[in-house]
């Protein structure tokens, strides 16, 4: 106990504390990476999920047993079934070279779908939000 009195007086350096202080700077920087990747990761996720629906959605455009765009929104759904609210922007869709499609389609035909998903953040919500576009080609055989 002497030593360590006399060492302070002296001048000496005392260490004791300096980890958690350290750590404490350390920690918050440490989770924020952290959350951040899992986001950045969902959000990968979700523009690939977004984009593998929207080449369902114009393969079953094409489809000849497809009779309506119900179908075609029923395909995507199911296809996008982790990302909730994405839809089909049938407003900007062409077929043929006209907006909007009749169905069913024939031989030849060429289909643009466009989709899209409002993706929002897990744990930076404030920070990152973004809405995702997807367009997906189709000719039909």
């Amino acid at each position: 106990m002497r030593k360590g009195f006399a060492r302070r007086l002296l001048g000496g350096r005392d260490d004791r504390g300096s980890t958690l202080v350290e750590f404490a700077f350390a920690f918050p920087v440490l989770c924020g990476v952290l959350f951040g990747m899992i986001d950045g990761g969902r959000f990968v996720s979700a523009r690939v999920a977004l984009s593998q629906a929207t080449a369902e959605a114009a393969r079953a455009a094409c489809l000849s047993s497809t009779t309506s765009q119900a179908m075609v929104d029923t395909a995507f759904t199911n296809a996008a079934a982790l990302l909730p609210g994405a839809n089909v922007d049938w407003a900007t869709t062409f077929c043929n070279g006209a907006v909007g499609c009749t169905f069913p389609r024939a031989a030849n035909d060429v289909v643009f779908l466009n989709a899209q998903y409002n993706f929002q953040a897990a744990f930076f919500k404030s920070w990152f939000s973004k809405n995702l576009t997807q367009k997906s080609r189709m000719v039909c055989e």
